[in-house]
């Protein structure tokens, strides 16, 4: 008798690819990262000048 080619699929589990991680292990600067990023956003938004050009009628032809 030959053995057989056994295949186990291990699951990573669902908070394996967060780069902060969860529950009691999670990343302390966490809650500083999103409020830096949302700074840092309103920062880049305050420079940007937004116009709205209305649309000249196409030619009938």
């Amino acid at each position: 008798m030959g053995a057989q080619n056994e295949c186990h699929i291990v699951r990573a589990p669902e908070w394996a690819c967060r780069p902060s991680g969860v529950g009691m292990r999670s990343c302390i600067g966490r809650q500083f990262a999103l409020h830096e990023a949302v700074l840092i956003l309103a920062s880049l938004a305050r420079s940007v000048t937004c116009t709205i050009r209305r649309r000249s009628p196409s030619p009938k032809g």
